[in-house]
């Protein structure tokens, strides 16, 4: 889950959640499966998509944009289209998996 302040966090088993990085200006809704161990999150108050593991670690995936917002990953998980409030815009990025 993204988290307003600027963190993100996963929720285990027990339904408690665990803040895992606070790298973000501000996580926007947009928030996306990349696999069974990390999430996409836009940064709506700042430029990218990350990738988001579990463990806290972050990859950049998309940046350059205005304020992201929206996300959607295809079923391959090979490609994303990220909604940018910004411009007004939704662009096609191409994305690593893993």
């Amino acid at each position: 889950m993204s988290n307003i302040n600027g963190g993100v966090s996963f929720a285990g088993p027990d339904g408690r959640a665990r803040t895992v990085t606070r790298e973000f200006a501000q996580p926007g809704p947009g928030i996306a499966i990349a696999d069974e161990e990390s999430v996409y999150v836009v940064d709506y108050g700042g430029t990218q998509v990350k990738q988001v593991r579990k463990d806290g670690q972050t990859v950049v995936v998309a940046e350059g944009l205005r304020s992201p917002v929206g996300l959607a990953v295809s079923a391959d998980r090979s490609a994303a289209v990220v909604a940018d409030w910004g411009t007004n815009t939704a662009y096609g990025y191409r994305i690593a998996t893993g």
